[in-house]
Formats: structure tokens, C-alpha cells, sequence
């Protein structure tokens, strides 16, 4: 109802994201970025990235921004695992989704359910997470389908 609301971007980003729509996926992920206020010099690697390499560009860009951000200041474990996920980096991404536990991230409320998680649910280390967090394991996360 409000387009000059960051988050219904970001939420919309998601749902083409879900439906293999990931050019317009990226492209409301940037837009609900620069609703955020994001500094100049990110959204223009953003751009940059999009224009490059598309919806995989953009979140290699996001990556790299978020890594260099850890290093002087606070980045989500969490929002690092699903940037992870999106890029094929399953590895990576328990790792992270494992630090995110470690700091009691409420992210995790529903990370047993979050479909961007689906690659690892039958990765017996994301099993253990949810188990840990104390959340039911679902079929999905079961059989990891």
C-alpha cells in the first residue's frame, strides 16, 4: 500500500525470488535498499552488480558488502547464511546458519520452514540446528524435500 516502504520490497523481492523470478527479485531487493537509505556507494555496487551478472551478481555484491561490514561492525550470521544459500554456498551458509545459533539469533524462529533453507534440510549438521534451536522437525526437514 505504501511503495516507499523498504520492507514490502524486500518482502516482494521475495516472493518473485520464489517463483524463479529473480530479475525482478533483485531488482526490489535493490529498490527496498535504497528505500532503506543504503550509502550512495552501495546501491551503485548494487547496480553495478545487477547489471552485470543480475540476481546472482547482486548477491554476490551483498556478500561482499555485508563480509567487509562484519569486520567494523555488526552483520546478521544469519542474513550471511541466506545470502549463502541463494549463491549455491551451502557450506558456507551452515556456518553461518551455526554462528547464528551461537548468538541466540531469533532468525531462527522459523528457519525449519524457511524455503530458501530447503537445499540443507537433509544435511544432517541443519537437522542438529533445529534440533538445538528446539523446533519440531517437520517431513520437509525430514527428507529435505
Amino acid at each position: 500500500m505504501d511503495s516507499t516502504f523498504p520492507r514490502g520490497h524486500l518482502c516482494l523481492g521475495e516472493v518473485y525470488e520464489q517463483k524463479q523470478m529473480l530479475q525482478q527479485a533483485a531488482e526490489e531487493f535493490l529498490e527496498g535498499r535504497i528505500l532503506a537509505g543504503d550509502d550512495p556507494r552501495t546501491i551503485d555496487a548494487l547496480k553495478r552488480a545487477i547489471a552485470t551478472a543480475g540476481y546472482v551478481g547482486y548477491f554476490r555484491e551483498r556478500l561482499s558488502q555485508l563480509t567487509n561490514r562484519s569486520k567494523e561492525s555488526y552483520a546478521s550470521p544469519y542474513d550471511l547464511a541466506e545470502i549463502s544459500i541463494r549463491l549455491g554456498a551451502n557450506e558456507q551458509a551452515l556456518k553461518w546458519l551455526s554462528a547464528a545459533y551461537d548468538e541466540r539469533s531469533p532468525s531462527l524462529a522459523n528457519v525449519q520452514i524457511e524455503p530458501r533453507l530447503e537445499p540443507l534440510h537433509s544435511d544432517p549438521r541443519f537437522q542438529e540446528i533445529v534440533r538445538k534451536v528446539g523446533l519440531p522437525m517437520t517431513q520437509a526437514t525430514q527428507t529435505g524435500s
